[in-house]
């Protein structure tokens, strides 16, 4: 069982997850957005992975393409026909370029290798290839904690998951 990322401690060392960045961009989790804020000030320590960075980045830019009254974010296949739609959007980019550049979190790249090695992390717990990356990351550079809504990461043994308690 995980705990809340509103009890996240003081000076802890967590990845981020981009389901954080999410909730925080669609406004569906307060606690998530006082959590990237606690990053700001650096009351933790927020860490992200390049690849959660873009991950990050498509997500949100589809959310902005659905509009403010959309349930879901718009699908991609369908903004892919309508580039003059994407060359609009700029929400997505201000968000990503403020935890890029002024959220205090460090940022990880995620290598080949890392990559690579996420193979045995699916073999072992059964995870899906963009959550194994991040998994092999917490192992290889011994993060003991996570924040994410996806409880699949408290399957790895010794890593500390923290959810956002406000997100059904």
């Amino acid at each position: 069982m995980s705990a809340t990322v509103n009890r996240i401690p003081d000076g802890a060392v967590v990845l981020l997850d981009s389901n954080i960045f999410v909730y925080a961009f669609a406004r569906k989790s307060r606690q998530c957005h006082l959590l990237i804020e606690r990053c700001r000030d650096q009351s933790v320590l927020g860490l992200v992975s390049t690849y959660t960075l873009c991950e990050v980045c498509y997500k949100t830019m589809g959310i902005e393409a659905g509009g403010a009254s959309a349930a879901e974010p718009i699908p991609m296949r369908s903004l892919k026909r309508r580039p003059e739609s994407i060359k609009k959007l700029v929400r997505y980019a201000v968000f990503l370029e403020d935890i890029i550049l002024r959220s205090n979190l460090g940022i990880i790249v995620a290598t080949e290798t890392d990559v690579l090695k996420s193979q045995r992390i699916r073999s072992c717990f059964g995870m899906l290839a963009t959550d194994s990356i991040n998994a092999q990351i917490l192992l290889e550079y011994g993060i003991p904690a996570i924040a994410t809504s996806d409880s699949d990461f408290e399957r790895i043994p010794g890593i500390t998951v923290y959810a956002p308690g406000d997100i059904p």
